[in-house]
């Protein structure tokens, strides 16, 4: 697995709601499992955020590199 600060930036998708964006935040709790706080905009360009468990992100690539 990637080291946890390779994530930072980057942008993932949520394996179980389909949602994308940038990983801003990663966080470890007390149960030792890693998280990280993913940010995108509505379709109003309102800021959405939420915390997902690093299990459940795959990185985008665009497919050029």
């Amino acid at each position: 697995m990637k080291q946890l600060n390779d994530l930072m930036g980057k942008m993932v998708v949520d394996k179980i709601t389909n949602l994308s964006g940038k990983v801003i935040t990663i966080q470890t709790n007390i149960t030792g499992e890693d998280y990280v706080l993913i940010t995108t905009c509505d379709n109003n360009g309102r800021p959405i955020e939420w915390w997902v468990n690093i299990k459940r992100i795959v990185e985008i690539t665009d497919g050029g590199e």
